[in-house]
């Protein structure tokens, strides 16, 4: 074979989801399996935005090789301090929606320790990013929120630390990141009616920041770890979620939101947010019921779940509060036009707090897929 012939074969068409993001891909690799490629158009629920990204992989030397191109729209909730004249600083709070294209180049270490029925794979990676924003004109709107805080009225150590607040409102920019990031997996094989695996655990770290200059800044720190547990019953099951995430809330610079709020709100700034989830699964029935050649439905399930975060503010907002939800889930898995095994279904919950309730209702439903696979 000629090792640089048919570089580039498409061989499937894959779902992504993982919330707050979920998409479709495509999926090629070369005849020596020593390029992989994936071209994937995205949606983040967090921001509302649409995003497509092409990634390559060349994998003959170790560690990997990883390029990327992404091409999205971005929003974020902004909060500045501007000065006015001397002794004044204008607060704004505004919602910013901007355009940008990114291209990142790093190395992938992908490590499998599997034996028997238990998979411990690690998983590290560092990359470099090179990312232009445009379109971002949001601070200028007239409907903005904006105050006028007088630092003469608070004494000389409060004034420096607003005036050390300042920054420069988004715009056209480009700018340099880094990106950190492991997985540690371990978890017991799962078998075919178990809902979740019985042992497991799950822990990612993410941290990206820009670097090499003053006026565009930005730095998130993202952890999440997943144990799985046996339920009380056969095939029940236990997951327990906790997650992290710490971004300042006056960057000038955000970098998307991964973080899974409680289920039913939507995306809330703070400094630092902690969330804590409780998921209790469990089988309701197997109908195997066809309905003609569209469908086979194999299972009914439900889940418990309650979701709890901690928001946490710093100078000048400083404060604390939690939200919480609680519900149900219950979703199907069947068998669609006999090609495709779909989890789908509907979740009900019910939010505790509703001031940061959606359109302060205290009921929500959504529709769901959890999975999508050939």
């Amino acid at each position: 074979f000629n090792r640089y012939s048919r570089i580039l074969q498409p061989h499937s068409l894959l779902p992504l989801i993982d919330p707050p993001v979920a998409g479709l891909r495509m999926l090629s690799d070369n005849t020596f399996s020593t390029l992989s490629a994936e071209l994937g158009g995205y949606y983040n629920f967090n921001e509302d935005r649409l995003s497509w990204q092409a990634d390559l992989t060349y994998g003959e030397w170790y560690p990997e090789i990883k390029l990327q191109f992404r091409q999205s729209g971005r929003s974020a909730s902004f909060f500045n301090f501007s000065p006015e004249s001397e002794g004044q600083l204008i607060y704004t709070a505004y919602n910013e929606r901007w355009t940008e294209q990114e291209f990142s180049a790093g190395l992938a270490l992908p490590l499998n320790f599997s034996a028997g029925s238990t998979i411990n794979r690690l998983y590290t990676k560092a990359s470099w990013h090179h990312i232009s924003t445009r379109d971002g004109s949001g601070f200028f709107n007239p409907d903005n929120f904006r105050d006028t805080l007088a630092l003469g009225e608070l004494t000389p150590n409060v004034q420096q630390q607003f005036t050390e607040l300042t920054r420069t409102p988004l715009s056209n920019a480009k700018l340099q990141a880094i990106n950190l990031q492991f997985q540690w997996s371990t978890y017991r094989r799962l078998a075919l009616q178990h809902i979740y695996p019985r042992w497991g655990l799950i822990v990612r770290g993410d941290y990206r920041s820009t670097f090499g200059q003053h006026t565009w800044r930005g730095a998130t720190l993202y952890g999440r770890a997943d144990l799985y547990l046996p339920g009380a019953f056969r095939n029940h099951g236990v997951l327990l979620q906790g997650l992290y995430q710490e971004s300042d809330m006056l960057d000038n610079y955000r970098f998307p939101n991964i973080f899974f709020f409680p289920r039913g709100y939507n995306s809330v700034s703070s400094d630092r947010v902690s969330k804590i989830a409780f998921n209790y699964a469990f089988p309701i029935a197997y109908p195997d019921l066809a309905i003609g050649p569209l469908a086979f439905i194999k299972r009914i399930k439900g889940a418990l779940f309650t979701d709890i975060a901690f928001l946490n503010y710093d100078f000048p907002f400083q404060g604390k509060q939690d939200i919480q939800s609680s519900g149900i889930e219950l979703t199907v898995d069947l068998r669609l036009l006999r090609v495709l095994d779909v989890n789908a279904g509907l979740r009900y919950s019910y939010l505790w707090n509703k001031s940061f309730a959606p359109g302060g209702k205290v009921h929500q439903f959504d529709f769901l897929i959890i999975n999508i696979s050939g």
